[in-house]
């Protein structure tokens, strides 16, 4: 579990809760958001050689897991 620390347009900060759900060093990193217990998203990082293995493709997936009545 991690802190996560953000900064929206208007300069106002605000921390989540993270919890690591999946970390395959060079290939995978997964977490899990939630803000007051309540689930807010999952971020996933998928790491891919590229060429003779120099270069990385970072393919970052967010599923927004927030409660439409709430926000």
């Amino acid at each position: 579990e991690f802190k996560g620390v953000n900064k929206g347009p208007s300069g106002r900060s605000w921390s989540t809760r993270c919890r690591v759900m999946v970390a395959r060093p060079g290939e995978r990193f997964t977490f899990r958001v939630r803000f007051w217990g309540m689930p807010v998203a999952t971020w996933d990082y998928r790491f891919r050689p590229v060429g003779d293995g120099t270069a990385t493709e970072v393919t970052e997936t967010a599923v927004d897991q927030r409660n439409r009545l709430l926000w």
